[in-house]
């Protein structure tokens, strides 16, 4: 009875890892310019997913760069 138990356990532990494994992520990094090239720093950037409409958004470095997860 005992080992059935750890069996059952471990099934379920390798079905949760391989479910939470499956997720995947990304992330969009770029730099803001003007027209003429240069950059902008402190602007807001946002990115919205056009099939749930979640948005995420950051602001741009002193350098212009910026990275949303």
């Amino acid at each position: 009875m005992r080992s059935y138990r750890a069996y059952v356990f471990g099934a379920i532990f390798v079905m949760a890892a391989t479910i939470s494994s499956g997720q995947q992520t990304g992330e969009i990094t770029g730099t803001v310019t003007d027209a003429t090239g240069a950059v902008m720093p402190d602007v807001t950037v946002i990115a919205t997913n056009t099939a749930t409409q979640v948005s995420r958004n950051t602001t741009s470095s002193q350098s212009g760069n910026y990275t949303i997860p």
